[in-house]
C-alpha cells in the first residue's frame, strides 16, 4: 500500500512575511510561496510563485534558519 501524500502549510518571516505551501509528489515536497496567504473563501484567488522542490524533512521543520545565505527567519508550521 503506498503511503499517502501530504501538504504542509507554513508562515515563514523572512525578508517578507509569506506563506509557503508545499505538496508531496514523487518524493519530494512542490513548493509554492503564497505572499498573501491563503484564503476561507474559494472565490478568492491568490498569487502562487513557484520555488525549488524541498527535501520531506521541510514538511517537518519548525524554527529559525540561521546559518543560510537565504530563506533565513522563522518558519511555523500552520495547522487547522
Amino acid at each position: 500500500m503506498e503511503a499517502p501524500r501530504r501538504f504542509v502549510v507554513q508562515l515563514h518571516d523572512a525578508t517578507t512575511l509569506h506563506f509557503d505551501f508545499r505538496l508531496q509528489s514523487g518524493g519530494v515536497l512542490r513548493s509554492w510561496a503564497v505572499p498573501k496567504g491563503p484564503s476561507l473563501d474559494p472565490a478568492t484567488r491568490r498569487l502562487a510563485v513557484p520555488v525549488d522542490d524541498h527535501a520531506l524533512a521541510a514538511g517537518e521543520f519548525e524554527g529559525m534558519h540561521e546559518a543560510q545565505s537565504r530563506c533565513t527567519g522563522v518558519v511555523i508550521i500552520w495547522y487547522e
